[in-house]
């Protein structure tokens, strides 16, 4: 082994270990509790397991700000360490920062860039997400997995200029209470944003935008209690901008007792348009939708091309 190979071996070994976080030597500035590079000079880190990892200590207060992270399982996951309180992170900023996943993960995993499980008051900001996947079933047996930005057990997240790539599943995939999308993009997902049922009505969402997702834009999720609306996922989004360059799929599929609600206008596009009407999609939620959205017969509306 090199002695370079063996200094960033100690680098990864240090990151994953401890709470005062590091990256390659001479490459990023360390300042209580931040790690910030430069963008001429960013911090890298080209190989490790897990990047940021809350089991092995509270994140709280951190911020990361001009960082390259390449990992082989995810770059960052907020959680606690034991009982209802300790280690819920807090007050974590991620900026000016990008997160890539190094191969393919086995089948059964569910690799992530970035990953809230117990936290409150996060911002990601500025940041892009890309090739977070499992490798494919040759069988077609196995779902395939994979998410760029997810969220479980979190209070108060902010996505702000958001870019998520080429993941296996989800571009974004939230289980959290009060989310904002806020101006971000998924782009070439399975779903470019999943919000499940603990969301319970707090996602909103300035401009969000969806390119070439496989499956569909948006995906609501119910609260698994198909007798009431209690806890069932509603997005609430000023702008949706979605872009077909390939083949077009319906925007949104939806449970029972969801909703989607856009309070401005839709702008969909297609290189080439389809030769007849497409479904929207999500005919089991609530949809309050502009005429820009969506037509009286419940298909989408192309945009005008200029």
């Amino acid at each position: 082994m090199s002695k370079h190979s063996l200094l960033r071996l100690t680098v990864v070994s240090l990151v994953m270990a401890t709470t005062s976080l590091s990256a390659a030597p001479g490459t990023a500035v360390r300042s209580g509790r931040s790690i910030t590079g430069t963008p001429a000079k960013p911090c890298r880190v080209d190989y490790a397991y897990k990047w940021l990892d809350g089991m092995r200590g509270d994140a709280s207060g951190m911020e990361v700000n001009h960082c390259d992270i390449r990992v082989s399982f995810r770059g960052v996951e907020l959680t606690r360490k034991a009982g209802p309180v300790l280690g819920v992170a807090r007050d974590v900023r991620i900026r000016n920062s990008s997160f890539a996943l190094v191969a393919p993960s086995r089948i059964g995993t569910i690799p992530t860039g970035i990953q809230c499980k117990w936290g409150e008051n996060i911002l990601v900001e500025n940041v892009t997400v890309t090739g977070f996947r499992t490798t494919p079933d040759p069988a077609g047996k196995v779902y395939p997995n994979g998410d760029g930005l997810g969220s479980e057990f979190c209070v108060g997240l902010t996505y702000r200029g958001v870019t998520s790539t080429d993941n296996g599943n989800g571009g974004f995939d939230d289980k959290a209470r009060q989310v904002l999308y806020d101006h971000t993009v998924s782009e070439r997902n399975d779903y470019g944003y999943r919000m499940w049922w603990r969301g319970a009505g707090n996602f909103t969402g300035t401009t969000m935008t969806c390119i070439d997702n496989r499956k569909s834009c948006l995906h609501l999720m119910d609260g698994g209690d198909r007798a009431t609306t209690i806890g069932n996922a509603h997005l609430t989004v000023d702008t949706l901008i979605v872009r077909f360059t390939g083949a077009v799929t319906p925007i949104l599929i939806a449970e029972p007792g969801t909703g989607l609600r856009v309070t401005r206008k839709c702008i969909i596009t297609a290189v080439t348009p389809p030769a007849g009407p497409v479904a929207f999609g999500g005919t089991k939620a609530t949809r309050i939708l502009p005429a820009s959205c969506m037509d009286a017969a419940g298909n989408i509306v192309f945009a005008r091309r200029s």
